[in-house]
């Protein structure tokens, strides 16, 4: 289960910055960093390249914006399959009450799941070592299964809205 889920976790923290290098061809601020104004602010910096400084800021495993983006959606996947599991329970009830305290007991068990799986002891930045040198074939096999559970938990939790409302 562990692996798995930081096999889940590095696939969304590499798309993540994949995403970030493709938003960057197309980023109308980044021209901005073009202008002699903000090259000559820069360089008093000792900056010479801005975009080169982002995109390292971006994938910095353990403090990069990327890994801080990809912890926000496993926290999610995790709210929205407990979200889930409470709407089907609502559903099988035939209640249309829903408790806001509900919110109060799905954030700690998020928060644990993730803490004890990937961040604890930083076991992830072990496991993307292991999974930077596996195989481009197993790394494309592994990335469609990743982007596949994530889309399972999406559709889980509106599915799970749907039963819920439709037995109500």
């Amino acid at each position: 289960m562990e692996r798995f889920w930081n096999l889940i976790y590095y696939f969304a923290y590499k798309g993540d910055y994949k995403l970030h290098l493709l938003f960057n061809k197309i980023n109308p601020v980044l021209l901005l960093y073009k202008l002699n104004l903000s090259k000559r602010r820069f360089a008093e910096m000792g900056v010479d390249n801005p975009v080169k400084e982002l995109n390292k800021s971006a994938k910095k495993e353990d403090t990069g914006i990327s890994s801080f983006r990809a912890g926000g959606l496993m926290i999610i996947l995790i709210a929205l399959f407990c979200f889930g599991i409470v709407n089907i329970y609502l559903g099988s009830l035939k209640r249309l009450y829903f408790n806001v305290n509900v919110i109060f007991l799905v954030l700690p068990i998020t928060l644990f799941f993730n803490y004890f799986l990937l961040f604890r002891h930083n076991k992830y930045l072990s496991y993307f070592k292991e999974f930077d040198e596996m195989e481009r074939k197993n790394k494309k096999k592994w990335a469609w299964i990743s982007i596949g559970v994530i889309l399972f938990f999406f559709f889980f939790a509106i599915g799970s809205f749907v039963f819920w409302i439709q037995r109500v």
